[in-house]
């Protein structure tokens, strides 16, 4: 049985969630679970996700299945800057490199 919430407090919660995202606002910081970036990989089977935590870091997700409720996540990593998460997750889709290999610089690549 599934316990009943009370308005107020739900009424506190949202309060709560608004001033959060406000702070977030004023420090430049993107709001929780905003998706940055996406790549299918190159077998199209293979996808990488860079999304963000709210608190100013950036995770990469590589996973399997178009379904957000139904996908088989393969690898998670979480990195402190946006724009070298972004740059890992077009290594794996655009050089095809392993994501053991993820972080090494593609020759040539654009910093």
């Amino acid at each position: 049985m599934s316990k009943s919430i009370r308005p107020d407090d739900l009424a506190v919660l949202r309060f709560l969630d608004e001033q959060a995202d406000e702070f977030r606002r004023a420090l430049g910081l993107h709001q929780r679970g905003e998706i940055l970036t996406w790549y299918e990989g190159p077998d199209g089977e293979r996808a990488y996700e860079v999304s963000t935590n709210g608190f100013g870091q950036f995770e990469l997700v590589a996973y399997e299945g178009r379904n957000p409720n139904d996908r088989l996540e393969h690898h998670r990593a979480i990195y402190e800057d946006e724009n070298t998460e972004r740059r890992v997750a077009r290594r794996l889709d655009e050089h095809s490199a392993s994501w053991e290999d993820r972080d090494i610089p593609v020759p040539g690549e654009d910093d």
